[in-house]
């Protein structure tokens, strides 16, 4: 069972690293956008990000940090923020995907890019 410091922790780490706009949309929501070179990748549902790209095309995506399951939810977000932001080739090239309407199976990545 994790610590309510380590919780409270995780959620500073990463309310220290979001824009004004993301933070809102992250106390509002529960999720915020992260801004990749081809469009955007909403944080915030585990197992289940949405990516859309400037061209229209729109994925659900799967990704998440090795042992995740022993991390506070707030250090998987900060984990993908990070990644997102320094790797984007990295996080797309390892996640899994499929058309966002689309109720197939997850495809094996990488994600198609623009």
């Amino acid at each position: 069972m994790r610590s309510s410091s380590s919780q409270i922790e995780a959620r500073w780490l990463l309310e220290s690293l979001l824009d004004e706009v993301q933070l809102a949309s992250w106390r509002d929501h529960g999720r915020f956008e992260v801004p990749v070179p081809d469009g955007t990748v909403e944080l915030g549902e585990l197992y289940n990000l949405h990516y859309r790209r400037h061209d229209g095309r729109e994925f659900a995506i799967c990704v998440v940090p090795r042992s995740h399951a022993s991390l506070p939810l707030d250090d998987i977000w900060t984990n993908l923020l990070l990644l997102l932001r320094s790797d984007p080739e990295r996080f797309f090239g390892v996640a899994n995907y499929r058309e966002y309407d689309s109720f197939g199976a997850l495809l094996p990545g990488p994600v198609p890019r623009a």
